[in-house]
């Protein structure tokens, strides 16, 4: 997001010192193994330029904070709590199938009669 965000429409970069830091940003992006795609206060942005301000976070929507960012689901509550809405949802989607599966068949009748 930040290279793209610091070029003309022409390609080039709107300055020297933003050029350096796309750069710098390329380079860890090409080294990271792990090919992290999701935010993280240890990514290539990170590394460049450091520590944040307390409260905010780089390259993100107006009200990102830490806290909603970077939260830590890998916490036994958060998985469960993850599991539990998947499950509801996954329920939703078949009460919703069944649900479907009666029109069709209600439809069909009522087509049939006429």
């Amino acid at each position: 997001m930040y290279i793209e965000t610091h070029k003309k429409k022409d390609g080039s970069f709107v300055t020297d010192e933003a050029r350096d830091i796309a750069k710098q940003i390329e380079v860890l992006i090409a080294q990271n193994e792990k090919n992290e795609s999701g935010p993280s206060t240890n990514d290539a942005i990170g590394k460049v330029f450091e520590e944040e301000h307390s409260g905010r976070v780089r390259c993100m929507r107006l009200g990102a904070t830490p806290t909603n960012t970077f939260r830590n689901i890998n916490h036994p509550s958060q998985l469960m709590m993850l599991r539990t809405k998947l499950l509801h949802r996954q329920q939703e989607e078949h009460h919703q199938t069944e649900a479907l599966k009666i029109v069709k068949t209600l439809f069909n009748i009522a087509l049939k009669i006429d």
